[in-house]
């Protein structure tokens, strides 16, 4: 069967189990005219210049804030009370922020336990807990690196169970 190219208007055969796998009833004499024909229609995206949620400047990044906006959400520069704000479910659950915060404080210091040396896995430790600072002091005093320390998990569990005390 003789049918006419979509892009080129050339005539070209094919047979009539091609055409039926044809859905849209579009024919093409090659994948060139069939590309052309496609992509003028539906072009690529184009890249819009991206803006931070929060202050609306330009960024160049994938990240949807800038860094700007970024330092400002910090725990860092918040009260006890700030970063546990809009957290649902039990007070222990919501200090889990303050924690994870202080992970990534502690990332400078040695990767062993301080009391026994273990290096496999070790856990970060506060030597005075999060719920003996007051509601308005900064997460970077709980977090601070007088008050983290590294120990393994039977010494973490000693010194929570009050049976091993750390010179600090």
């Amino acid at each position: 069967m003789i049918v006419k190219c979509k892009k080129c208007e050339v005539q070209f055969a094919k047979t009539s189990s091609e055409i039926s796998k044809s859905k849209s009833g579009n024919h093409f004499c090659s994948r060139s005219c069939a590309a052309k024909f496609n992509n003028s229609i539906y072009p690529k995206r184009k890249r819009g210049k991206k803006f931070c949620k929060e202050c609306r400047l330009e960024i160049n990044n994938r990240r949807t804030i800038c860094d700007n906006c970024l330092s400002k959400r910090s725990l860092s520069h918040k009260t006890i009370k700030e970063a546990l704000d809009n957290w649902e479910g039990h007070r222990s659950t919501a200090h889990s922020r303050i924690r994870s915060h202080a992970r990534s404080v502690a990332k400078v210091m040695k990767n062993e336990c301080s009391n026994c040396g273990y290096k496999v896995h070790v856990e970060v430790c506060h030597i005075r807990a999060i719920n003996s600072f007051s509601l308005d002091s900064l997460v970077s005093e709980v977090n601070d690196l007088s008050n983290l320390v590294k120990l393994c998990r039977n010494c973490h569990w000693e010194f929570d169970n009050g049976l091993l005390s750390l010179s600090n």
